[in-house]
């Protein structure tokens, strides 16, 4: 009855033209026939172009799983497996926990059960690990199946992600404070690591891209994982504290502008995923490459270049 409601109702209003059609329509398995078909029933029947052609309401449908705990079970309130995202961002001791849990229960005689459950489970509480750490682990699990297993373990080992992405921008900012940013393009002249680190950048932006373009989120947030602790810090990070400490003024200066650009494209290609602590180290980093705008959100989003590609540098 509401969706005849409401799709009576924009038909004579100017939100038909503001919000049909949408671009994507995000929602469980359980309720394709029950509402998703039916919307599309509906806006088929009774909404059509000035040609008089029906329309669609949405171009993609991206069906999510359903999470379940630890243990593969469906989280319930009844059950005094759920947990409160909010508890994950910013904490809560293990009494608020136990007190959350079990109030307001339907089946009250199970109060002990789930206080007995939520001591094991977590002996200490719920440690914060922030919005970022949270939605990484989010997209890191949504993958093309029904059921999504909860890891608290994942969610610590993203939260120490954003951390080394902090650690990382940290060395960068403080060892470009004082660089003059100039634009540049991969040539001859530069440290075989200088060209490797843009090459690989390059393709992970490629990865990302179509990873996001075909909404397997999952992958994206690995590609953006694997170059950041495994390319960016592990390597590119180690061999650019030799280069500032013992290179050639020539070689310090390209290695330092380098590394405000890796840093900078990275923050804007990781914002839709981790969106605050980008903002957060972009705002210092705007600075040093004198960007004008106000925000991260209104930069453009990296793109792949087709010209930046060496086989052979890579293969070294």
């Amino acid at each position: 009855f509401m969706d005849f409601f409401y799709i009576r109702l924009a038909s004579k209003t100017e939100f038909l033209k503001i919000f049909h059609s949408t671009n994507v329509l995000v929602s469980g398995f359980d309720i394709i026939f029950f509402w998703i078909a039916r919307m599309i029933m509906l806006t088929i029947y009774f909404i059509k172009d000035r040609n008089g052609k029906s329309q669609v309401p949405f171009k993609d449908v991206y069906i999510t799983g359903l999470i379940r705990d630890e243990e593969g079970k469906k989280m319930s309130k009844s059950k005094g497996n759920v947990i409160d995202p909010i508890d994950m961002i910013d904490g809560i001791s293990l009494d608020k926990l136990i007190k959350k849990r079990t109030s307001n229960l339907l089946q009250s005689h199970l109060s002990d059960k789930i206080r007995q459950r939520t001591i094991k489970q977590f002996p200490h509480g719920i440690e914060p690990t922030g919005t970022d750490a949270l939605r990484f682990t989010f997209s890191s699990l949504a993958s093309n199946t029904r059921d999504i297993q909860w890891d608290m373990n994942r969610l610590k080992g993203y939260r120490n992600f954003c951390n080394k992405l902090w650690n990382a921008s940290r060395f960068v900012l403080i060892n470009t404070k004082d660089h003059n940013y100039f634009n540049f393009s991969i040539n001859d002249d530069m440290f075989l690591i200088n060209k490797w680190i843009l090459i690989k950048f390059n393709n992970t932006i490629k990865l990302y891209r179509n990873a996001l373009d075909s909404y397997r989120f999952d992958v994206a947030s690995n590609v953006l994982y694997d170059f950041v602790w495994n390319i960016f810090c592990d390597w590119y990070l180690e061999f650019s504290k030799s280069i500032i400490k013992l290179g050639s003024s020539r070689d310090v200066y390209f290695t330092k502008n380098i590394l405000i650009y890796i840093l900078e494209s990275l923050l804007r290609l990781s914002h839709p995923i981790i969106p605050f602590i980008t903002e957060s180290i972009w705002q210092r980093i705007k600075k040093i490459k004198k960007i004008k705008e106000k925000t991260i959100m209104l930069q453009s989003f990296p793109e792949y270049n087709n010209q930046i590609f060496d086989q052979k540098i890579l293969s070294n």
